[in-house]
């Protein structure tokens, strides 16, 4: 009797497993931080993407990396994109200008919810931790 009902309660879990559906989390209008070694260094927002277009126009700070509590505000687009080994999963990419006394292009790519590679002007990439400020 106790075998029966360990194997039927087995069924039914299997089961609820199999029927259950699993939604990407949505990462629309959230803020995120992303910090180097010292500390912060860009926060943003990812924008809602309107009429299945996979291109939106997007605000960010850029910590100054001098002075960390000093920031300037970047302008820019972001596009968002699948990635070529699994299609459930989207990645960011964007391109920036920098508006500073002497301005300059940020580029990165953003893969949630927490890496990203920055790369400013003609520099090398940077690997960033990122995190969601809630």
């Amino acid at each position: 009797m106790i075998k029966i009902a360990k194997n039927f309660i087995l069924m039914v879990l299997c089961l609820l497993f199999v029927n259950s559906k699993v939604y990407s989390d949505n990462q629309h209008n959230i803020l995120f931080i992303c910090a180097d070694e010292i500390g912060p260094l860009i926060e943003f927002k990812i924008p809602k993407f309107k009429n299945a277009s996979f291109e939106e126009k997007f605000e960010t700070k850029y910590f100054l990396t001098s002075q960390r509590k000093k920031y300037v505000l970047g302008k820019g687009v972001i596009k968002k994109k699948n990635s070529p080994i699994d299609y459930s999963y989207f990645y960011y990419n964007a391109d920036l200008e920098i508006e500073d006394t002497n301005p300059f292009k940020l580029q990165f790519d953003f893969f949630p919810p927490s890496h990203m590679m920055i790369k400013k002007g003609t520099s090398a990439y940077n690997s960033l931790v990122c995190w969601k400020n809630k």
